[in-house]
C-alpha cells in the first residue's frame, strides 16, 4: 500500500522592504492605510482642519461705491481730476505700504513722467492695477485680474476714486491733495486677509 506523500517544505524567501506595518514614512503612497490605486495620496493637515480652515474664510463682498458713483464726493472728484497723480499716489501708499494719509513722492513724480511718454499710459496702468488688486485682495472685495486690468487701463480716474473711498470707509484714509473730500467716511468693521495689515 503506498503512502501520501509529505507536503513540500515551505521555502523562505528573502523579504523585499521594511516589515509590514514599518517603516513607511507618513501619508507615502504603500503600506497599510494606503489608498487604493489610483486615488489621489492625502497630504498636508487632515480633513477636518481644512474643513475648519475653509470655514473661517470670509466670503466676498461688493464694494461699497460703484465704479461710476466718483460724483458722490465732489471734493474728490476734483482732487482726482485736478490732481490725479498726487492723489493716487496717497492711494498707492494706503493700498501697498499700509500708510493712511501719506503722499508719495516716487509714485507721483513716475505717473507725471509717464504721461508724457509714449508707453507711459501703459506704466501707469501697470502702477493703477497693483494699487487696486491690493485694495480688492486686501478686504475681499468682488472683482478679478482681468477686471482689474480693465478698470484701470480704461476708467483709471473713476477706479482711483472708487478705491479712494473704499480705504476711506476701511480705516486707511488716503488724505486729500488739493481739495478736501465733501464727504464724512463712517469707518467699517473689516477682516483683511491674512498677510495683510489691518492698518491698525
Amino acid at each position: 500500500m503506498m503512502q501520501a506523500s509529505a507536503p513540500p517544505a515551505r521555502q523562505n524567501y528573502p523579504q523585499q522592504g521594511p516589515p509590514l506595518g514599518h517603516g513607511y514614512p507618513q501619508n507615502a503612497g504603500y503600506g497599510p492605510g494606503a489608498p487604493a490605486q489610483g486615488q489621489p495620496t492625502p497630504v498636508g493637515y487632515p480633513p477636518q482642519q481644512q474643513m475648519a480652515a475653509f470655514a473661517h474664510e470670509p466670503e466676498e463682498r461688493d464694494w461699497n461705491d460703484g465704479l461710476c458713483d466718483c460724483c458722490g464726493d465732489c471734493g474728490l472728484c476734483c482732487d482726482v481730476m485736478w490732481c490725479f497723480w498726487c492723489t493716487h499716489s496717497r492711494v498707492y501708499s494706503a493700498a501697498v505700504d499700509d500708510l493712511p494719509n501719506t503722499f508719495n513722492c516716487g509714485i507721483c513724480c513716475l505717473m507725471f513722467l509717464c504721461t508724457h511718454l509714449a508707453v507711459g499710459h501703459f506704466v501707469n496702468t501697470a502702477i493703477a492695477y497693483v494699487t487696486r488688486s491690493n485694495v480688492r485682495q486686501k478686504y475681499r472685495l468682488r472683482g478679478s485680474c482681468c477686471g482689474d486690468f480693465l478698470k484701470t487701463f480704461c476708467c483709471m480716474a473713476c477706479a482711483t476714486c472708487q478705491e479712494h473711498k473704499q480705504l476711506s470707509k476701511m480705516g486707511m484714509n488716503p488724505g486729500h491733495t488739493c481739495c478736501s473730500p465733501s464727504t464724512n467716511y463712517i469707518v467699517q468693521p473689516h477682516a483683511p486677509r491674512a498677510g495683510y495689515s489691518n492698518g491698525a
